[in-house]
């Protein structure tokens, strides 16, 4: 049975392509070619069958190359990492970084994947992750002292993620605590980070990033809150998957970096550009319930800062999550 990435390589150019081609040059039958055509097409990937019996996709492609996006990557970023990996399909690009950090990868692993079948948001929400559409990175960082405020660093990558968004043309980009990137209040990527810590104090950490680029609406259709892509953002003009997968993987290692020297030193002064909901009406939500206030910013610990009745008080990250009120 013909593997339907292994078809959808051969269709990423756009050209058109007879069915009896495709099958004389994978050595399978015609309906073995159908059946990876309707796969891809439940995947999300509009391809159009004419009526000689010919297959192109709707929109040419561009899918994600380890080599490509490791010729990209600046030779500062090269030196810290040590692999990266591109796959068809993965469950999750973190979950297969945490398995295989479990097993002595070393740091500075990154790995990519054109679909995710179970894809992870914060707080247990899933990622909508359709095929070979938008951007699934993760990476595997090692520390050797963990005793520092790690909980803030999605901040720090947050900041850096919105920055190359920006170097990209996206004007009003913005961040919600703790790890949301948002044009004009729209979801347009997210951070996580898992961290597992090592019986003699070190800890390894996985970051994953996920990006809009182009996400059909009958995936958006299951997205929990109000989102866009950058074909959206940028009128069409989408740039390269490959090398703003180097530029996110440069921007992570830069703020992991700063971190190892300088924990969240201006951390308050860095996110403010960006914070959607500074002096604007929230609503927070904790486990002791859900409490009304204005956002205040973040403090030096990457703590979310609510003022309420004039007093302000800081929540940590993990105990909270926030949503802006209609």
């Amino acid at each position: 049975m013909l593997e339907p990435f292994v078809l959808l390589r051969q269709l990423a150019d756009g050209r058109l392509y007879s069915g009896q081609q495709l099958a004389d040059r994978y050595e399978v039958s015609r309906m073995s070619i159908s059946h990876a055509i309707n796969q891809l097409r439940s995947a999300g990937i509009a391809v159009d069958a004419l009526p000689d019996g010919g297959y192109r996709i709707r929109q040419r492609l561009e899918l994600l190359h380890d080599k490509v996006i490791w010729q990209t990557l600046n030779a500062e970023t090269q030196a810290y990492i040590s692999d990266v990996e591109v796959f068809p399909q993965l469950d999750s690009t973190s979950s297969h970084l945490l398995r295989e950090a479990s097993q002595g990868a070393p740091s500075g692993r990154v790995c990519l994947a054109e679909l995710q079948t179970a894809g992870k948001g914060r707080r247990g929400r899933s990622w909508v992750s359709p095929l070979a559409l938008n951007l699934y990175l993760s990476l595997l960082w090692r520390f050797e002292d963990c005793s520092g405020p790690m909980a803030g660093l999605s901040l720090l990558i947050g900041v850096g993620l919105a920055r190359v968004m920006e170097s990209y043309g996206v004007k009003s980009i913005g961040l919600k605590w703790p790890n949301d990137l948002l044009h004009l209040e729209k979801k347009l990527g997210g951070i996580l980070l898992e961290m597992v810590t090592e019986t003699d104090g070190s800890c390894y950490l996985v970051v994953g990033v996920g990006v809009n680029f182009h996400m059909p609406h009958q995936y958006g259709r299951s997205i929990e809150q109000p989102w866009t892509d950058l074909t959206s953002v940028l009128g069409g003009t989408v740039p390269s998957r490959n090398e703003v997968a180097a530029r996110v993987i440069e921007s992570i290692v830069d703020s992991l970096q700063y971190f190892a020297g300088n924990g969240l030193a201006g951390l308050p002064s860095k996110w403010h550009p960006y914070d959607c909901t500074a002096g604007k009406p929230v609503e927070l939500y904790t486990p002791q319930g859900m409490l009304h206030g204005c956002g205040a910013g973040v403090d030096e610990l990457g703590r979310f800062v609510l003022e309420r009745d004039g007093n302000r008080r800081a929540y940590p990250s993990g105990e909270v999550s926030l949503r802006r009120r209609s």
